[in-house]
């Protein structure tokens, strides 16, 4: 969890319902919570899972890839 930080961008491996796969880290507490960019819907993820399924960080003005 040391890469991330609350206003991170980040693309996780699978996409939202709505199409976006690019979410915004908005807390990170006992879990991982993001938010759409595109529909602003707000999801929660364990720190495991989150971890799992985060592929790329926007730094830079780029996505990095984490893997």
């Amino acid at each position: 969890m040391l890469l991330y930080k609350l206003n991170d961008l980040v693309k996780m491996k699978k996409s939202h319902p709505c199409g976006s796969d690019e979410f915004k880290i908005i807390a990170m507490d006992g879990a991982v919570t993001l938010k759409c960019s595109k529909c602003d819907r707000v999801i929660e993820f364990t720190k495991e899972d989150f971890e799992k399924y985060v592929r790329k960080i926007y730094r830079d003005g780029k996505f990095i890839s984490i893997r």
